[in-house]
């Protein structure tokens, strides 16, 4: 198993509050983060599959 395997969502959290991001506003911001990551997560497998 390589590579990359996402993001550490509790680092994305600790990030979310520092930043102050709103508590109302974590969910929607989180899921909108996980689906970037979902896309270049398969972006990083296309690329190793060419390669």
């Amino acid at each position: 198993m390589g590579g990359a395997t996402g993001l550490d969502y509790a680092g994305v959290q600790a990030a979310m509050q520092l930043m102050g991001v709103a508590r109302k506003d974590r969910a929607e911001l989180f899921a909108l983060v996980r689906a970037m990551e979902g896309a270049t997560l398969d972006e990083w497998e296309r690329q190793r599959e060419r390669d």
